[in-house]
């Protein structure tokens, strides 16, 4: 990838036990994978390292490979679909806290609707 803003093939191949080879150019890579302790990264504009890279992984004693996936999979827990939604769940609740009967039209129209939303999800989390 040369420009990708996360690239969530990455959380699922971490997930699933796979070791990675990323570009650096992903959005991700910086948050989830740290060269050499739990993936690969590499700059896509240099093919022989992609390739280098590859040969590499590919070679890994049987040790080396299951380290890396279980630092792989350490390191992804922490962006679970829990934490997206505990996440999403505060941005409501400041939003729905902060609210100003000032605010235009649409920017109120927007805050009904992330108020409608934040009654689902209080609903949600009650059942």
């Amino acid at each position: 990838s040369y420009k990708e803003t996360w690239g969530l093939v990455l959380n699922e191949a971490m997930a699933s036990g796979l070791p990675v080879v990323v570009s650096e150019r992903m959005g991700a890579t910086e948050d989830l994978v740290t060269h050499g302790w739990n993936g690969f990264v590499f700059n896509p504009a240099r093919t022989n390292e992609l390739a280098d890279l590859m040969v590499h992984v590919h070679g890994l004693s049987p040790d080396a490979r299951a380290a890396l996936i279980v630092k792989g999979r350490q390191r992804v827990a922490g962006w679970s679909p829990e934490r997206f939604g505990e996440g999403l769940w505060r941005a409501f609740s400041a939003g729905r806290e902060s609210s100003d009967r000032s605010l235009g039209l649409l920017a109120n129209a927007l805050l009904t609707g992330q108020r409608v939303l934040a009654r689902r999800i209080d609903s949600f989390h009650a059942t």
